[in-house]
């Protein structure tokens, strides 16, 4: 949260893990992942590692010090540019010398609570902020874009919901989603009974009745006559050429998973992990290009 006052977006580490299990990662295989890598990975544009260098609780009956060191390096996902870098050590002590045996016991108390787990966390959290202190505000304008389609777990089921976009309608919605206008209705009752006219850019709907696929095999398992799209979230290695090869057998028909998501797609040879595909099930076009 001391970053944000910086400018700074930070990936919440549920969503680390979950890009990280997507890829079949685990933690301990970050060093050996490239940056360019991981932040295409985890749609990050910077990544911040850190090491602990110091570690220690010293007590000695009228006098305790806790210190904890860290360092830490933020590099440029793009290019492995080291951005920023450095290594800070807190101390937290107590106790000097007893001036009186009567003043002995009141030492060892302070010593023995300065040692308590408490004190260990907040020496930390005062090492966090000389860390953030220094971290240099963020120069660059570019914002980290959000999704537009996002997948939620609702108990054992899979809710999809979109966000808004300029002159959108439920019936353009409905299409984009079902395939048919027509079907607008569901989700008018889906959302409130919100109308088309009280609209606004960003607006979270629930879209019902919207197929997840987990895997692209399972689209097989649909039916076509019910369902005329489903939504796909992207996985590491994905790309428009090989999703079409097994949806459609064929990924020279790349282009009508990309006619549909073409407003979202940003670069259509490296799709971003976690982005949410719209993916028609049986709608193919007569002529199609050559894939990316």
């Amino acid at each position: 949260s001391n970053l944000s006052l910086k400018d700074y977006y930070l990936i919440k580490l549920n969503r680390v893990d979950h890009g990280l299990q997507k890829a079949s990662y685990h933690t301990t295989d970050l060093g050996n992942v490239g940056h360019y890598k991981l932040g295409k990975l985890l749609n990050a544009d910077a990544l911040i590692y850190g090491t602990v260098t110091k570690c220690s609780r010293l007590y000695g009956v009228v006098y305790s010090r806790v210190a904890i060191g860290a360092e830490i390096e933020m590099v440029d996902a793009s290019n492995s540019k080291i951005i920023w870098k450095a290594n800070h050590v807190e101390l937290t002590h107590s106790g000097t010398p007893p001036f009186s045996p009567f003043s002995i016991p009141e030492k060892i108390v302070d010593s023995t609570i300065n040692i308590r787990d408490k004190v260990v966390i907040d020496t930390a959290n005062k090492l966090a902020r000389k860390f953030v202190e220094d971290i240099p505000e963020r120069k660059t304008t570019y914002f980290l874009r959000e999704h537009v389609i996002n997948i939620r777990n609702v108990g054992s089921m899979k809710e999809v919901h979109y966000k808004v976009q300029r002159k959108d309608t439920l019936f353009k919605i409905a299409k984009k989603f079902y395939g048919h206008g027509s079907r607008w209705r569901n989700i008018k009752y889906a959302n409130g009974e919100i109308e088309s006219a009280s609209l606004r850019i960003g607006r979270d709907l629930v879209l019902p009745d919207v197929p997840v696929i987990t895997n692209i095999n399972d689209a097989e398992l649909l039916d076509k006559e019910h369902y005329k799209k489903a939504v796909y979230e992207v996985k590491w290695g994905d790309s428009l050429y090989n999703i079409a090869s097994t949806l459609y057998h064929d990924g020279t028909k790349w282009r009508v998973i990309y006619e549909d998501n073409k407003d979202e797609i940003e670069n259509i040879k490296d799709l971003t992990v976690g982005q949410v595909l719209i993916i028609p099930l049986n709608s193919y076009p007569k002529h199609v290009s050559k894939g990316p």
